[in-house]
């Protein structure tokens, strides 16, 4: 089965996810790891958070 552009640039796209949970780490974690992930990875790529708590989270990030 052919693929059409859309399908061949979704295979392309790197998934990061990270697990922000709780009082131990802030926000300032999820930031600090979705920067060092754009500076050192090739795009396109996908940033996702599974947190309890999206403040301050950078909008970049997918919570």
């Amino acid at each position: 089965m052919p693929m059409d552009s859309s399908t061949a640039d979704n295979n392309n796209v790197k998934q990061v996810i990270c697990i922000k949970w709780g009082t131990k780490y802030g926000a300032d974690y999820a930031n600090k790891l979705y920067g060092m992930v754009s500076r050192n990875i090739t795009p396109p790529f996908r940033f996702v958070c599974f947190t309890d708590d999206t403040t301050d989270v950078r909008p970049e990030i997918e919570c």
